[in-house]
């Protein structure tokens, strides 16, 4: 699907997550957010973040890149899980 559908498929899809459709709602997904996730599953490559999944039991009302990225079928890596593949230590 392109790009802007898919964005605009998850912006309804997601809408109870998303940040500034709920008072501004600290630790969960923004729509900047959902644009990147989106341009990586149209452009079908991983996302790198430095964000963990939530722990435990799915939340009803935060959602992370991480999280997204399962919902969707995007395939995310944490920011030193890339710099241990590439050989990248500091």
């Amino acid at each position: 699907m392109p790009y802007l559908k898919t964005n605009d498929a998850w912006r309804k899809r997601f809408r109870d997550f998303i940040s500034e459709y709920n008072g501004n709602r600290k630790d969960t997904i923004g729509l900047n957010d959902m644009s990147i996730v989106a341009l990586a599953d149209t452009l079908q490559l991983p996302l790198v973040s430095m964000e963990k999944p939530n722990p435990g039991v799915p939340s009803k009302t935060k959602l992370r890149i991480p999280d997204l990225c399962i919902s969707v079928g995007v395939l995310h890596i944490d920011f030193n899980r890339l710099c241990r593949k590439e050989g990248i230590s500091g």
